[in-house]
Order: C-alpha cells, then sequence, then structure tokens
C-alpha cells in the first residue's frame, strides 16, 4: 500500500504516505494521490482541520465521508509542520460491526508509519556526514516505514483468518480481476525484502525481544500467505466467502 510522497501545489504540504487498497499498481497509486491532492488543496477540510483536537504530539486526525475510489487514509505535513492523518469514515453497511476496529487500524497505520519515518532518517543520518537526504533516500525511507507499519499493523489487529480488518474488507472489495491476480502472484520470495526490513528495523520502534522479532516475521508470513490464499478463493468464486 506504498505509494511515493507528493508535493502539493499549496504552501508547504506534502502528502508523506497513503494506504491504498491491495493489488493496485505503481501508476494507478499516483493518479489516486494526485486526486487526494486535489482534494487537500481545494479548502473544503479547512473547518474539520482547525476544529479537531490534537490526537497526540503534533498529529491530528480527520474523517471525511469520501476519497478517491482505492484510497482509504493518506497522511500529509501542513502548512504548520503538524501531521495531518486523513481517514474515510464511510463504509459499507456490511462492514458495521468492523467500521471502528478498521478506522482504528487505518489511524494506527498513519501514525506508526509517521514514527518510523522519522526514526529511519535518523538512523540514516546518524551514519552519514550531516546532508540533506536525496529523493531517492526519502522513497526508501517512506517505503519502510510503510512496511514495518503493516507488520506492527499484522501483529496489533489480526483475526481468526490472519487477516487484520482492513485487509479483509480490501480483499472482500477487490473485483478488479488483475488485482487479485497480482496479488496471488507476489510470493514470499517477493517479499523477501519486506522481511529483512522487518528483521533490520523493528525492534527500533517497539521493545521487541530477539524471539519476538521472529513472530512478528512469521506472523506477517502467516497473513501474506492467507492473503494470497483467500484472493486465489475470490477469483475462483467470484463471491465473498
Amino acid at each position: 500500500m506504498h505509494a511515493d510522497k507528493r508535493e502539493l501545489d499549496k504552501g508547504h504540504e506534502i502528502i508523506k504516505g497513503c494506504m491504498k487498497r491491495i493489488g493496485i499498481p505503481k501508476a494507478q497509486a499516483v493518479e489516486i494521490m494526485t486526486k487526494a491532492s486535489a482534494m487537500a488543496r481545494s479548502g473544503e477540510w479547512d473547518n474539520k482541520i482547525k476544529e479537531a483536537p490534537y490526537w497526540s504530539g503534533d498529529t491530528k486526525v480527520i474523517y471525511v465521508e469520501n476519497l478517491p475510489e482505492g484510497l482509504d487514509a493518506f497522511r500529509i505535513r501542513s502548512e504548520e509542520d503538524s501531521c495531518l492523518i486523513v481517514v474515510v469514515r464511510e463504509l459499507p453497511v456490511v462492514f458495521k460491526e468492523m467500521r471502528k476496529r478498521i478506522t482504528e487500524e487505518r489511524v494506527f497505520h498513519e501514525q506508526i508509519e509517521e514514527v518510523y519515518e522519522s526514526v529511519l532518517k535518523e538512523k540514516l543520518l546518524d551514519a552519514r556526514a550531516p546532508q540533506p537526504l536525496s529523493e531517492s533516500q526519502l522513497d526508501t525511507i517512506n517505503h519502510k516505514a510503510h512496511v514495518l507499519a503493516s507488520a506492527e499493523g499484522f501483529y496489533r489487529f489480526y483475526g481468526p483468518d490472519e487477516l487484520t480488518p482492513e485487509y479483509r474488507y480490501q480483499l472482500i472489495y477487490t473485483r478488479d480481476v488483475q488485482q487479485l491476480q497480482r496479488i496471488i502472484e507476489e510470493g514470499e520470495a517477493d517479499r523477501e525484502w519486506h522481511h529483512s526490513v522487518i528483521r533490520d528495523n523493528i525492534t527500533h520502534n517497539m521493545d521487541y525481544r530477539d524471539s519476538d522479532i521472529i513472530t512478528a516475521i512469521e506472523w506477517v508470513q502467516k497473513a501474506e500467505r492467507s492473503l494470497r490464499l483467500n484472493a486465489e478463493n475470490l477469483l475462483k468464486r467470484r463471491t465473498v466467502w
């Protein structure tokens, strides 16, 4: 669900990360983020932002009725350099009972992603001469932060089928055959980079013992296998399980 950060035209606002639907290719993700940028620039959320209390530190969370199709949440830095998390509140009525947990997971993901971005930047700056990070380095940091936030989310929100409420919701509403096919074809070898990021960095945010790091990776692998299996079944039946 990682997407490259995109600068906004208004002031210094930058979209730093987003929670897009699984199976959406990068080019389509950029198009979605462009639409989200336009919504953020339009001023339609200005009153919501002004009235929202700080969630923690310099972070505010606002809930909106809708976002571009394929996007469930995103995070920006405002002109005042505070972090704003935008979450879509409306969900299909069949998810009424899960709505609270899905919303919690979306906010949690963006919050933890922000924490990891800061930690990874500090780590890289500590290891190098004090010079500005390149766009390529920032993109890598954003991607790693997304992987780590997703791992934390799997660990915190998993359900009996080894999927989190958000991933279950996304999978059920992934109707495009190509999206399902991309999920199925992404094997464990394709995920090895993600697993190495977890092994190398997850202790920087949470006080995991070595055994817990292994458990976290194994749990992510279980969730990935469950995601692929459910995608296969959905593709075969074309119905919700």
